[in-house]
């Protein structure tokens, strides 16, 4: 029985409504010019780990929310080390709080018990449900033989995840190993106030009803993108008007912290730590490309994205394109999972095999698309029955060259097809079975993906229109390197400002 007012989607690879703190979109550099200038769009391997995402702990027979034993629902007043941060989130909102909220500290042990499943817990529905995520993740290539996604899994939340605001007891949740500090350091008080504006918009935007009206999976992560993406910038904003000696220690932390998380993350597969990401990642362009529309923000929340894409590209939200309708495919056998793969893991799976600005190009004609995992009747592995429409009839070719070239390095033993039926192309892809080692979505395709979406995030902020900001976009990823991106010096500056102009 689901008690949350926020149960996830999928069990095992929507993981982020688990429970949170990943890194954010764009790390800025160590600058104190705020975070409006392009070049501040940085990324490393995990970027920082201080934007929690809001949700609940899954756990035996459905997803209820972790409850603590409380004197009272709500404290008086708030707690005077969190009072500024409190008054910080109003004044840059412009909305009030209905009621302060508890704040409480978590030695690491503790906070990991709250945000992790452990094994020997598990129940038989939950275990088949990993194995069937498995499965569906080694038919497309996203994990190989050897991944456990429940250990990999538990790696990434237990150095990734740094707090989170729940939506059921309506208070926020920090790790830190002195439960109570008497001074909060700067890479707390970063992560409060992101975990403050969560409340705030519980509070005030309703975002629990919000959350009710989403029906589909593409529209679960595309929501969560956005109130994480709304977040973040109040967050970012917060950074920004800090000393430059407070901001220096935060990138310190950042440093130290994102080294940790690199080494013991190196061998996890890079689509667990890309769910738990996308959505602090994606989301800031959006909300900045809604504060230069006359609706404002506002309007995200009246009306939020359905799908990813207009997330990944703000002016398809704008220009209300939706989703293509996509049937969902016949299977010969027994049904052990629906869902949809969507646009940001359709550009994990080409990228797998194309190069990632290859696999970008083909991933953004992504209409809509919904996948089986089915038991063959005859027996054997899973195997998945997937349909995928483009969003145009030039985007359809796109794609289906993409998902040949994707068939064609399939492992033997996977027995993949494609054939395209317009509007629609089938793909038919089986598990190749754990003891097959595939190579898996390589680290500058995840680098290529979270550099464009800082990127366009920062050139919305910096440029008269949203289609200048994609247009050099484009033009950056195709003319400059991953690494002088994330490192920008004066001369790439000079050509930022160059090719903004000519866009």
């Amino acid at each position: 029985m689901n008690t949350s007012p926020w149960p996830p989607p999928h069990p095992v690879l929507d993981a982020p409504y688990r429970g949170s703190q990943p890194p954010t979109a764009g790390i800025p550099q160590r600058s104190a010019s705020g975070p409006e200038r392009p070049e501040q769009s940085r990324r490393t391997r995990w970027l920082v780990a201080l934007t929690a995402i809001s949700v609940v702990v899954a756990i035996a027979g459905g997803v209820v929310a972790y409850r603590f034993v409380l004197d009272q629902r709500y404290p008086n007043n708030w707690d005077p080390r969190i009072a500024p941060l409190a008054a910080y989130v109003e004044r840059t909102t412009g909305l009030t709080f209905e009621h302060p909220v508890y704040v409480r500290f978590l030695a690491d042990d503790d906070f990991n018990a709250l945000i992790m499943d452990p094994s020997e817990g598990q129940s038989d529905a939950e275990r088949t449900a990993i194995e069937n995520e498995e499965a569906l993740g080694r038919s497309f290539g996203w994990y190989t033989g050897s991944t456990d996604i429940a250990d990999e899994q538990e790696t990434v939340y237990g150095i990734g995840v740094l707090a989170l605001y729940d939506f059921a007891d309506r208070e926020v949740v920090v790790r830190s190993n002195d439960t109570n500090p008497a001074v909060l350091p700067i890479p707390l008080r970063v992560t409060i106030v992101h975990e403050l504006f969560h409340a705030l918009q519980d509070q005030r935007l309703d975002i629990r009803a919000l959350r009710r009206l989403v029906d589909t999976s593409e529209a679960e992560r595309s929501f969560t993108a956005l109130i994480e993406g709304h977040a973040v910038s109040v967050e970012t904003a917060y950074l920004y008007s800090l000393s430059s000696d407070e901001q220096e220690e935060y990138f310190d932390f950042v440093d130290g912290l994102t080294s940790d998380i690199d080494d013991k993350t190196a061998n996890t597969a890079p689509v667990l730590s890309v769910n738990l990401e996308a959505p602090y990642v994606l989301g800031p362009a959006l909300v900045s490309a809604a504060r230069q529309d006359d609706n404002g923000v506002d309007q995200l929340y009246a009306k939020p994205p359905v799908a990813q894409d207009q997330v990944l590209d703000p002016r398809a939200y704008f220009s209300d394109d939706r989703p293509e309708t996509t049937a969902e495919p016949e299977a010969a056998g027994e049904i052990l999972e629906k869902g949809t793969v969507g646009v940001v893991r359709l550009y994990l799976t080409l990228a797998s095999v194309l190069p990632a600005a290859d696999a970008w190009e083909a991933a953004l004609t992504w209409g809509n698309d919904a996948y089986v995992l089915y038991r063959p009747a005859d027996g054997g592995t899973a195997c998945v029955a997937w349909n995928v429409s483009a969003d145009t009839a030039a985007g359809a070719a796109v794609l289906r060259a993409a998902l040949e070239r994707w068939v064609d390095a399939r492992p033997a033993e996977g027995r993949a097809s494609v054939r395209a039926t317009d509007p629609v192309i089938s793909v038919n892809v089986c598990d190749p079975g754990s003891s097959v080692t595939q190579t898996l979505v390589p680290e500058d395709a995840v680098d290529y993906f979270y550099v464009r979406a800082s990127l366009l995030a920062a050139l919305i902020r910096q440029t008269p229109d949203l289609s200048t900001a994609w247009c050099a976009t484009d033009t950056l990823m195709r003319s400059e390197t991953l690494d002088a991106l994330q490192e920008p010096d004066d001369a790439l500056r000079d050509r930022i400002a160059a090719v903004v102009e000519r866009c």
